[in-house]
């Protein structure tokens, strides 16, 4: 069990070191300001319209854009490999969980936490298609299917993950374990209303991970469930 575990510790150190690359990767600005998206990356996420895309990258004539574009390819490049960290993290997270109770609800938590992954990758793919043709947003009505796959897969992850914390003992894993739930929120809130909330999903989603990882580290080195 230990092992297993700290395998999850290690993917939730490897989301830590991969995020300062990913979020330095993309564009800080769009040419029309999006202020309720927060980072770029959420607005091309949500992009419905040709319109949408020129509202981030800009029009043909605008000297920014093809610095814009090449960043986004940049920080979604990079995203690779930041995704299958993420879902490896919650999958094993819930691994561990069945492991040490052999409640197959469990696995089902862990087949999500694959699932956000996967939509990310397919979401991803149709991101990197659009930048290479804005005018004809090949696939972008296949776009908000994969993103809010993804969002509400963590959304679903991180929230019994909290469940799970705030049903233990110990004060400190039931403030951890709100925390978590909170963050949940915040996604769902994000989900409802992208454009004035979306800058909320990237803040919720690494509350949760953080109360995992923390959660994680404990298991690590000790055997016995936290009470």
């Amino acid at each position: 069990m230990r092992k297993v575990w700290m395998a999850v510790v290690v993917f939730g150190f490897g989301i830590i070191a991969l995020a300062g690359p990913v979020l330095g990767a993309f564009p800080e600005t769009t040419h029309t300001p999006s202020p309720g998206y927060g980072a770029p990356i959420y607005a091309f996420e949500m992009a419905k319209t040709p319109a949408d895309l020129i509202a981030i990258f800009g029009p043909q004539d605008d000297p920014l854009r093809p610095e814009r574009i090449a960043q986004m390819d940049r920080g979604n490049l990079w995203d690779f490999p930041f995704m299958a960290t993420y879902s490896l993290f919650m999958a094993l997270f819930f691994f561990a969980l069945w492991k040490g109770s052999s409640k197959k609800i469990w696995l089902l938590f862990a087949s999500i936490g694959l699932l956000a992954g996967c939509a990310d990758a397919i979401e991803n793919m149709i991101l990197l298609n659009m930048t290479s043709d804005l005018a004809g947003a090949p696939h972008i009505q296949w776009l908000g299917v994969m993103v809010w796959t993804k969002f509400l897969s963590i959304m679903v992850c991180i929230t019994a993950a909290g469940a799970h914390l705030l049903a233990q003992k110990q004060l400190l894993w039931k403030a951890l374990g709100v925390c978590s739930i909170l963050g949940g929120l915040t996604l769902f809130i994000g989900y409802l209303s992208p454009a004035e909330y979306g800058y909320l999903m990237g803040s919720g989603t690494t509350l949760g991970w953080i109360a995992m990882l923390l959660f994680a580290c404990y298991r690590s080195f000790f055997k016995q469930e936290p009470s």
